[in-house]
């Protein structure tokens, strides 16, 4: 499933599945891989290298969106 954009949905911090690490983020872009620009795919090799275990070593899709609770931090899958 391809989240749609304006759409709101819950995560998990960190890949930790429990109530008390659950956020939603609201969803403002979903950019293919193809598309992606070098400053979000540099942040992005640079999480992958740090967190192997949450990420795979490749992707279709960017996931855009912020946490709903603060409306501040840009966040991206």
């Amino acid at each position: 499933m391809i989240p749609k954009i304006n759409e709101t949905y819950k995560f998990f911090d960190d890949g930790k599945i429990n109530l008390s690490r659950v956020d939603e983020i609201k969803i403002t872009d979903v950019i293919s891989f193809d598309k992606i620009d070098d400053e979000t795919l540099e942040l992005w090799r640079n999480e992958t290298q740090n967190h192997k275990q949450l990420y795979k070593e490749e992707t279709d899709f960017f996931i855009k969106g912020y946490i709903t609770s603060n409306k501040i931090n840009l966040i991206f899958f």
